[in-house]
């Protein structure tokens, strides 16, 4: 998910916890805390009421998409480069121009999704492994896995 200190922060005080959360995530999760559930144009409506800032739907939209996608390093590169492909392939099925050069693009996208996929795949596995063990034996000295790091190849 693509941050800017503006849409994340929106505030001039001290950085905390709170601040990270994307403030189209915070208007949403206050709109719901009153029992309504908020359609995106009322979510763009309270960033703007609330922050005196217009973001886009696809803006918003992202940021309410980006709890499910996980805040990790490795997940996030792979969702953002899946967007990517997906908008390639978009321009190459709607747009005019060179066919061979469009859909070379979305191709090229689609790969560089697919092995940030793998990325995410790879380190997930680890993590899942490296608790599992812990679960066994708590006091079993291993290495989490770094966030980020990228699979051998």
């Amino acid at each position: 998910m693509r941050k800017s200190f503006e849409l994340c922060c929106a505030s001039a005080h001290s950085h905390s916890v709170t601040e990270e959360i994307p403030i189209a995530r915070r208007c949403h999760d206050e709109l719901k805390a009153t029992g309504r559930n908020p359609t995106l144009h009322e979510v763009i409506e309270a960033v703007r009421q609330q922050h005196g800032i217009n973001i886009s739907k696809d803006e918003a939209a992202r940021q309410l998409d980006g709890h499910r996608q996980g805040h990790s390093k490795t997940s996030a590169k792979a969702h953002e480069l899946s967007s990517a492909a997906s908008e390639a392939s978009n321009k190459a099925r709607t747009s005019e121009g060179d066919p061979v050069e469009l859909h070379t693009a979305a191709q090229t996208a689609h790969e560089e999704a697919a092995r940030a996929h793998w990325a995410a795949v790879h380190y997930h596995s680890r993590a899942a492994t490296y608790h599992g063990e812990k679960v066994k034996d708590a006091a079993v000295e291993i290495s989490e896995p770094e966030d980020g790091d990228e699979p051998a190849e």
